[in-house]
């Protein structure tokens, strides 16, 4: 029997869950096969390979899924955070920014939009601006606030004493 794009995407997804990365990866790949324009299937595959702390593998499905679909948000953060802890701040930033600028507070993504400002000023200071990087963090915190997001503003004060400010 010969198995679809999605079949092999779902075969894909439930090792996924089982938390088998590398068998994830294998079914994903095989579904990229079958159907090399769904976004769904590197960005799947990405976030296995990020599992698996394959970051350029990851980075590489990250932007062909934005070939696909520019304007996912979830694609670009994970892009811009794998960015960050592997040294291209500067890169990061862009993806950042992007978001900030099209995230959609209207269709829910506010949460979204806070993590990229935390992200955002993160990557700024490891750029050396610690007064872009302290504004960026005060718009986080000032989102999440909004957002009741508890977890969120944890985690930013997580972000500042890590950063020892």
């Amino acid at each position: 029997m010969v198995l679809t794009a999605d079949e092999f995407f779902q075969n894909g997804m439930k090792e996924y869950l089982n938390r088998n990365f590398a068998g994830s990866v294998e079914w994903f790949s095989q579904a990229i096969q079958e159907n090399s324009e769904n976004v769904n299937y590197y960005y799947y595959r990405g976030i296995a390979y990020q599992e698996m702390g394959e970051f350029s593998k990851a980075v590489a499905d990250y932007t062909e899924a934005l070939t696909r679909f520019s304007g996912c948000v979830p694609i670009r953060y994970n892009r811009a955070e794998i960015c960050r802890k592997l040294g291209h701040a500067d890169r990061a930033a862009e993806d950042l920014t992007y978001i900030i600028v099209h995230a959609d507070r209207a269709k829910g993504e506010g949460h979204w939009l806070a993590l990229a400002y935390l992200e955002r000023g993160l990557a700024r200071i490891d750029c050396g601006d610690l007064t872009k990087g302290l504004t960026d963090f005060g718009k986080a915190e000032g989102l999440a606030k909004e957002l009741d997001d508890k977890i969120l503003l944890a985690q930013i004060a997580d972000e500042l004493e890590k950063s020892g400010l």
